[in-house]
């Protein structure tokens, strides 16, 4: 497809789908290094805030009711608290 008969949903669609994919890999590297320091995922102390909610399990919603993809579902939040975890 021609660039310019591009809509502007589809380059939204591209670029947003870019961006989850640099997220992603960003949560790929940062696991590796949390894994490196603690040993296992399992037991890390991974808690953080999110819209003024206390996760303690980043693979499940708010309600704690649904799973869900951290790195789609809670973003730079979580990428943030993968961060600490390596300090």
């Amino acid at each position: 497809m021609n660039n310019s008969n591009k809509t502007w949903k589809q380059a939204f669609a591209e670029v947003n789908a870019m961006h989850l994919k640099a997220l992603k890999r960003q949560e790929e590297l940062l696991i590796e290094k949390v894994i490196e320091k603690y040993g296992k995922i399992g037991v890390t102390p991974l808690e953080f805030d999110y819209d003024h909610t206390w996760i303690t399990d980043p693979t499940l919603d708010e309600t704690g009711r649904f799973e869900v993809n951290p790195v789609e579902y809670y973003g730079e939040t979580y990428l943030k608290a993968l961060k600490k975890l390596i300090k």
